[in-house]
């Protein structure tokens, strides 16, 4: 892995014991397609499975598909939270409506 991927994977700290929650700024911005869904589905599958908050920053809507809550941000300015199912889909899809 080289270093830009190795500073932006899931590393052990962000599931220390004693931690309730995990955060990472655009975990997947240097990685191809392929690999960037796979730190996604992980992180998220490990954080529902230790009942975890996490928080990812990241700019690419197609990753929303894994997550529970979109909080949209706009100029530094929250915009819009998206929480229900149908409407996190309608964002991946890119129903802007």
């Amino acid at each position: 892995m080289a270093s830009a991927e190795k500073s932006r994977s899931i590393g052990p700290e962000e599931f220390s014991p004693g931690l309730d929650s995990a955060h990472k700024q655009e975990p997947t911005g240097s990685l191809d397609t392929e690999r960037a869904y796979k730190v996604v589905e992980t992180f998220t599958g490990l954080i529902h499975e230790q009942k975890r908050a996490g928080i990812m920053v990241i700019h690419d809507l197609h990753m929303v598909e894994y997550v529970d809550r979109v909080l949209q941000m706009r100029d530094g300015k929250l915009v819009q939270i998206h929480s229900s199912r149908h409407e996190i889909m309608k964002l991946v899809k890119g129903d802007r409506d």
